[in-house]
């Protein structure tokens, strides 16, 4: 899988789950896959361009570190999310 078709995936998940609100599409060159460097507004979708880019390299992708990444990722939100919760009670 290239970098463009795995951002691609990327992309369709987070529209299919924000019902269509949110895209990683503007954020990526479709050519390159590579970061828009003045791409502003979706903070999550710069934050998924920028990590699936820093973990993938030349050599080609790796789709399970991409996973791994991610998850731990969600992990670190929803535990800030937690955290600020319980601040607010």
């Amino acid at each position: 899988m290239s970098l463009v078709e795995l951002l691609n995936v990327l992309d369709s998940a987070y529209a299919r789950e924000s019902e269509g609100l949110c895209r990683l599409e503007g954020f990526f060159d479709p050519a390159t896959g590579r970061e828009v460097a003045d791409a502003i507004g979706d903070t999550l979708a710069v934050f998924v361009v920028r990590e699936v880019n820093d973990l993938c390299d030349t050599d080609g992708v790796d789709a399970e570190g991409v996973q791994q990444a991610l998850f731990r990722a969600a992990e670190d939100l929803y535990a800030m999310a937690r955290a600020a919760g319980d601040h607010i009670r």
